[in-house]
């Protein structure tokens, strides 16, 4: 009686291991989700600063009639579509953040992220 004991005190803490490294998982894989999607939006917010850039040039020819008004709609356009990317990407990092605080149970503030030339070593045992 006392072995089986044992055995199901065993079987509990794997399972509760278990259950723990799935959550540490998940968590982690939200994390980087949140990561992924704030470099997302930077990068966005750098595209438009430059459609915005081009939007200004053209409006500056066609001002002075160096221009067509094909080619100002087109830069407008342009930047309506970057905008409108950037709207997307805004509302997937919210809903990346309120997944990760779903997993997590907390509200996370700045996420720190890894440097450029930060080195990961190669894991022990690992199958590749």
């Amino acid at each position: 009686a006392r072995s089986a004991a044992y055995l199901v005190e065993d079987q509990i803490e794997a399972e509760y291991y278990g259950a723990l490294s799935n959550l540490l998982t998940d968590v982690a894989e939200r994390y980087f989700n949140v990561l992924q999607a704030q470099d997302a939006l930077d990068s966005i917010a750098a595209e438009l600063e430059a459609v915005q850039n081009q939007l200004n040039q053209i409006q500056s020819l066609y001002d002075r009639q160096l221009a067509q008004i094909t080619d100002l709609y087109q830069a407008r356009a342009s930047a309506a579509a970057v905008e409108a990317e950037q709207l997307n990407l805004q509302s997937e990092l919210a809903m990346r953040r309120e997944a990760l605080r779903s997993a997590s149970g907390v509200t996370a503030g700045e996420l720190s992220s890894l440097r450029e030339e930060a080195a990961i070593p190669p894991l022990e045992n690992s199958i590749n």
